[in-house]
């Protein structure tokens, strides 16, 4: 009975599955698609393939088919979007792949017999075989040609497909492939050419890819981090350069409390190079096992001698700290800490000196000529406070030999005078000493381009040779106080003698 009604019949590139699926167009209207919730839908199932694809209309001997919103419709060939009426052995393409042979009312077969797919044309349904397998092979040559940016189109089409000659026979069915450059050029090639074509695009294709993996990787082998594997020879290689290294905190396993509790918490504190507040990893609280998963990015702009020592044989102390129910977590303490925008704690900067060595040589060479001769004053003072003790004992003597008055009438002479001149002196020294401090605190701004670094080193070199004046006056003030209290004393030594 089913056998009086219109039918769509399935075809498969393999013959053995093509004809097998009858989906029979009753009166009324029939939904097809995904939905199998109604009884009068007709479920399938494709790529493409929406909740409800299209409308089938069975009335008065007449089946029209009915695009819904958004869903891919192709009837012999042609996209439609409106009601098409369906006509016998009209072929139908549904999502991207689902194909189907639309059999009319059992009048319009032609007195074919209904008992399956041998009724149809086997040339049309050859011709149907090669379009399906076609498809795929036109999908991906699109998709090559989008990414090489070639500007080509390809398009399957079905030659003579609703033609027929004079005698109403039909033409013989031929795939064809469209092709069409820059919206312009069109050409029409056969189904050998185009697969043979095919393999030549995928050649280029793969070479593209090639080329294109290929410049990828020696870009990133130039900048690439040192990897797990990586060996790095001679660490001086780094000296004078930037070098950044992670910190990871993963897990801390197997804690035990003295007294097990569910309420306890655990953090990390470490302290790396010359850092003087600790940092701290966030708190964990509630596990024995804690995932930390803690990663600390520190940068070193210009890598010194003293930290590849630091890294090569010192050790990093973790302190495991324990956590109580209501206490407060530890907070890394940031202050006068240098952090990047993206979080990377500089442990080492550039020193100013290397921005403009030769104009800061001339001050350096100074600042050390004026401590070699702080170093001989400072020998010098010992040898006179030695001297100056000695003739303490010579003057009590005295005293005691009852030439008391002498003793006394040259003590303020020498004493006093020598007090006073290193009184001037550490008073002169103290000044020195502040300005060398805003030395020490002299430094370049973070924005500082070319001029702002030639104007703060021409700021330094005038600082220094400040520094330097103020320096070698207070030394030389000292000399001569000096040279004049050993003169007097030795003119007036014959009084102790």
């Amino acid at each position: 009975m089913m056998q009086m009604h219109p039918y769509i019949l399935n075809i498969n590139e393999d013959a053995q599955l093509s004809g097998v699926v009858k989906l029979f167009i009753q009166e009324g209207e029939w939904d097809i698609g995904l939905c199998d919730y109604s009884q009068r839908s007709i479920s399938i199932k494709g790529l493409g393939i929406q909740q409800r694809h299209a409308v089938f209309r069975n009335e008065q001997r007449r089946v029209t088919l009915t695009p819904l919103a958004g869903s891919k419709v192709i009837v012999n060939g042609n996209a439609v979007f409106q009601t098409t009426e369906l006509q016998h052995l009209d072929r139908l393409i549904l999502g991207s792949n689902c194909t189907y042979l639309f059999i009319g009312y059992p009048s319009e077969r032609g007195g074919e017999s209904s008992t399956g797919p041998s009724q149809t044309d086997p040339s049309l349904l050859a011709v149907f075989y090669d379009y399906i397998k076609l498809m795929p092979m036109v999908a991906e040559a699109n998709q090559m040609s989008q990414e090489l940016n070639k500007g080509v189109e390809f398009k399957l089409e079905i030659k003579n497909l609703a033609l027929s000659d004079s005698k109403g026979h039909d033409l013989e069915k031929e795939i064809a492939v469209r092709v069409t450059c820059m919206g312009k050029q069109v050409w029409m090639w056969s189904k050998a050419k185009f697969v043979n074509r095919k393999f030549l695009m995928e050649e280029a294709y793969q070479q593209h890819q090639a080329e294109k993996s290929g410049d990828k990787v020696e870009g990133l082998s130039t900048a690439a981090p040192l990897g797990e594997d990586d060996i790095l020879i001679d660490p001086s290689e780094l000296l004078g350069r930037r070098l950044d290294f992670q910190l990871v905190l993963e897990q801390c396993c197997g804690l035990r409390w003295i007294r097990e509790a569910r309420n306890r918490g655990v953090q990390i504190g470490f302290r790396l190079f010359d850092s003087s507040q600790p940092l701290y990893s966030p708190a964990v609280w509630h596990n024995v096992n804690p995932l930390l998963d803690h990663r600390v990015h520190f940068a070193s702009l210009h890598t010194s001698q003293r930290l590849l020592d630091y890294l090569q044989c010192s050790a990093l102390v973790l302190e495991l700290w324990g956590l109580q129910e209501g206490c407060t977590d530890l907070m890394s303490s940031l202050e006068g800490v240098r952090m990047t925008t993206e979080g990377i704690f500089i442990i080492e900067e550039a020193s100013p000196t290397h921005t403009a060595p030769v104009d800061s040589a001339e001050p350096s060479c100074s600042v050390r000529v004026l401590q070699q001769d702080l170093e001989e004053l400072k020998s010098v003072n010992t040898s006179l406070r030695k001297e100056n003790h000695n003739l303490r004992e010579q003057l009590n003597a005295a005293r005691n030999g009852g030439d008391s008055v002498r003793g006394r009438s040259v003590r303020p002479s020498c004493d006093a005078e020598f007090a006073r001149s290193l009184k001037v002196f550490y008073h002169s020294m103290t000044s020195a000493r502040a300005q060398l401090q805003r030395l020490r605190r002299h430094r370049p701004s973070e924005e500082s381009d070319l001029l702002g670094l030639r104007l703060f080193v021409d700021e330094q070199s005038r600082l220094l040779r400040d520094f330097s004046e103020q320096l070698e006056q207070s030394v030389s003030t000292l000399k001569q106080d000096v040279a004049a209290i050993v003169r007097r004393k030795r003119e007036r030594s014959g009084i102790w003698s």
